[in-house]
C-alpha cells in the first residue's frame, strides 16, 4: 500500500467449485448458499454470453436485459456458470517500509505461528 508503505504476500491454495466439479459436498452448499443471497439481477449476468467474446448484432435487442422474473434465477439452480472460488492461506508476508519490521504468519498445523524477521 503505497501511502503507508506496507507490503503483503500471501501464500495458500485456491480451490473452485463449478457446476462441472466432483468434489467435496459442503463446497458445492457453499456456492449453493452463495447463489442465493446474490441479487437475482445479479445472478443473471451468469447467463450472458462468454465474455471478451465478439457482440453480436442481436446484443442490443434486449439480450443484457435482466428479467428478473425468469425461472432460471430461482433459488434452487445454481447457475452452470456460476462458479465459487475459495482461497485458503497458510502463510502471510508483512513487510512495513516504515519501521523495517517485517513479520512472519505462517499456519503450522492448523495453528497461526508469526515470528519477526530480518526485512
Amino acid at each position: 500500500f503505497p501511502e503507508t508503505r506496507e507490503q503483503f504476500r500471501v501464500t495458500g491454495t485456491l480451490a473452485t467449485q463449478s457446476a462441472t466439479t466432483t468434489s467435496a459436498v459442503e463446497g458445492d452448499d457453499a456456492r449453493q448458499a452463495l447463489w442465493v443471497k446474490m441479487r437475482r439481477g445479479a445472478r443473471g449476468q451468469f447467463l450472458w454470453p462468454s465474455p471478451g467474446g465478439a457482440r453480436t448484432e442481436d446484443a442490443d435487442s434486449g439480450l443484457w436485459n435482466i428479467d428478473e422474473d425468469d425461472a432460471s434465477l430461482d433459488d434452487e439452480r445454481v447457475g452452470e456458470h456460476f462458479t465459487l472460488v475459495s482461497f485458503h492461506a497458510s502463510r502471510i508476508d508483512h513487510l512495513a517500509l516504515r519501521t523495517n519490521e517485517r513479520i512472519v504468519h505462517e499456519d503450522i498445523n492448523g495453528e497461526w505461528v508469526t515470528t519477526r524477521v530480518n526485512p
